[in-house]
């Protein structure tokens, strides 16, 4: 399990991956960005670059490959573990838009998405493994969307207010989401069914999905980590170590390397 860890409001200025055991397996410094996602079959990582209005992808040593131009503000990014290729949420400007590259950066496909999933809170994208479907957060229709490979929508998950993250569990196509505004976490099936509501004290910010077991990570604005079971229950806490007081988990990547 990989968590990111950024300073009070976006962009990050440190990337830093780590175990949750404190270790820091990959620390780069000085780097704006706004989220990330790992190819499981190299280790390597897609970067957004809001303020540069690029995308970065760096080696599992954090070396960096290439870049990508012509974006004007990438933020959310998911890898299709089936090809290599990588989803770019580009929220900037007056062109909100999904965007997918090939490994090698070639872009595959560009859609405008209506409402935004771009603003100055955590949010996300997430790929359906089985199909390399698509699912992303409408913040500004408080719905979360699943368009097909080709772009072509789906379904649409509705009820979600302020919905910030989402990603989708590989076994059934389920997904997790959050919702901001009333502190929920949401699952809901494949078709977009709603399954479960679960509301918390603390804002949670961010959720990822063990591809094996289907529990459910889940970082808060606190700085602590859940694992939940796939009913909703607490298994284990994490107090994330850190050196500031306003560091919160951001975003956190579930993934085995090289396999």
């Amino acid at each position: 399990m990989i968590a990111s860890r950024g300073i009070s409001a976006l962009p990050f200025f440190c990337l830093v991956l780590g175990k949750l055991d404190g270790r820091d397996t990959l620390r780069v410094e000085n780097l704006r960005f706004g989220f990330l996602d790992v190819d499981p079959a190299d280790g390597s990582v897609w970067i957004g670059l809001p303020n540069e209005n690029e995308m970065v992808k760096l080696n599992s040593e954090g070396g960096l490959l290439f870049r990508v131009s012509g974006f004007e503000a990438p933020w959310s990014v998911a890898v299709d573990p089936n090809d290599g290729s990588v989803w770019v949420a580009d929220g900037g400007g007056s062109g909100r838009k999904l965007v997918k590259l090939g490994k090698t950066g070639d872009v595959l496909l560009s859609e405008p998405v209506p409402g935004g999933f771009f603003s100055n809170t955590p949010q996300q994208i997430s790929v359906d493994p089985r199909d390399s479907s698509v699912w992303y957060t409408n913040r500004g229709g408080s719905t979360v969307v699943k368009l097909s490979s080709m772009g072509t929508p789906m379904a649409t998950a509705t009820g979600v207010n302020n919905p910030v993250a989402v990603s989708v569990d590989p076994q059934d196509g389920s997904i997790w989401t959050v919702s901001f505004s009333a502190r929920e976490v949401i699952k809901f099936d494949a078709t977009a069914t709603e399954l479960k509501r679960l509301k918390f004290d603390i804002v949670p910010l961010s959720v990822s999905v063990h591809p094996y077991d289907g529990t459910l990570w889940v970082g808060y604005s606190n700085n602590v980590l859940v694992q939940l079971s796939t009913e909703g229950e607490e298994i284990t806490r994490f107090q994330l170590r850190t050196d500031e007081e306003t560091t919160t988990v951001n975003h956190i990547v579930t993934k085995e390397i090289g396999v």
